[in-house]
């Protein structure tokens, strides 16, 4: 959550900064999909039903959960990764930018 958090503040503080925005921008949007909408919506409601379950009560639909809860942390892993990698490289951009190398 803190890093959405300061994706977001990062987003705000370069806004006059044209390429180094965009970047950023789309690195935020990224770790918004990551964490509360692929999270919330396909990872957590596995997790649910899976600590509600024991021994005798397995969901008859198991293999179902299980791909789903596999996938969602693969998209997850995508969006998170994708959003780390256009944060870093709207630093970079901002670092040549600056320093003229």
């Amino acid at each position: 959550m803190g890093a959405v958090l300061f994706a977001i503040a990062l987003t705000v503080l370069v806004r006059k900064h044209r390429s180094t925005f965009w970047w950023t921008l789309v690195g935020t949007v990224c770790l918004l999909i990551a964490f509360p909408i692929i999270y919330f919506w396909r990872i957590e409601p596995v997790n649910i039903i899976i600590e509600q379950a024991n021994a005798e009560t397995i969901p008859t639909n198991w293999q179902q959960l299980r791909n789903q809860w596999e996938y969602a942390h693969v998209t997850n892993l995508i969006f998170t990764l994708a959003g780390l990698s256009a944060l870093l490289f709207s630093e970079i951009i901002e670092h040549f930018k600056y320093n003229g190398s």
